[in-house]
């Protein structure tokens, strides 16, 4: 399936089997070419869940955190301690084969997404993989999987004061023993405040050439003009759509896609 067809999937795949037995899976997943978002359910919260996502691609998985975009192995991120998983029954969304390559995806929205800019409520891994499976494939992340955060924003600062006084009374739960002691509390990043996931897709959107006129001189080589993106990612994008029409293989590599593109003077 190529870049920018739909996602494969419509229903979530939720898995049940031991934590090895779904890293493995995930593997031969990854290995014929597939590439998909894992999502974990931290907790319940009502009719709301909190989750973590991360995109696997390449037999890699991609997640966002405090120091930016993180290559690991697959699912490393999703676990609790080495080779057990925070949560036992992931779910998946699958985007096909796509013939972008990770090294694409990080140099592409790299700049919306550096070291010290995540934000657990309004810039976190959801948003990270949000943009992602629209940078790859122009498909989104299900809307479930961020509703928690998009209701804190939009009743903040009340829902805020609520999410704290959540997280000292679960602590206190947990830990019964630091009763009376200084918790953390959610403080928002400044850094993190006005990022939106649609200024992303609007700048996919942008990257494709579809709002520029054929007389623009960056609507040739589908660049963005903004500076945020190189042109030879722009490039990339444009050969890997030709060539995944004509060769077998999944993917295609920086070098083998900037040779089919002459990028203008």
């Amino acid at each position: 399936m190529g870049a920018t067809e739909a996602c494969a999937r419509s229903q979530p795949n939720v898995q049940t089997s031991t934590s090895a037995e779904i890293i493995a899976d995930f593997y031969q997943r990854s290995n014929v070419g597939e590439a998909f978002a894992v999502v974990s359910t931290i907790f319940s919260v009502g009719a709301m869940a909190a989750y973590h996502s991360s995109i696997v691609l390449g037999d890699k998985e991609y997640y966002f955190d405090g120091g930016g975009i993180q290559t690991a192995p697959i699912c490393q991120s999703h676990m609790i301690v080495q080779g057990v998983l925070l949560d036992p029954h992931l779910e998946t969304q699958s985007f096909g084969n796509v013939v972008l390559t990770g090294d694409a995806l990080k140099k592409g929205l790299g700049v919306f997404f550096r070291p010290g800019t995540y934000d657990i409520i309004f810039k976190n891994c959801n948003a990270f993989t949000d943009a992602a499976i629209y940078f790859l494939c122009r498909q989104r992340l299900r809307a479930k999987y961020s509703r928690l955060e998009r209701f804190l924003m939009a009743t903040k600062p009340a829902s805020l004061s609520l999410l704290n006084g959540m997280i000292k009374r679960g602590q206190q739960l947990a830990h019964p023993e630091t009763e009376g002691t200084q918790v953390w509390a959610y403080e928002a990043n400044p850094l993190a405040q006005g990022f939106s996931v649609d200024e992303v897709v609007a700048a996919c959107d942008l990257l494709d050439g579809g709002t520029l006129p054929p007389s623009h001189p960056n609507a040739v080589c589908q660049c963005s003009g903004l500076g945020f993106m190189g042109c030879n990612v722009c490039c990339e994008r444009a050969a890997a759509q030709r060539l995944s029409s004509q060769v077998d293989s999944p993917r295609v590599s920086r070098e083998d896609a900037s040779s089919e593109v002459q990028v203008p003077a």
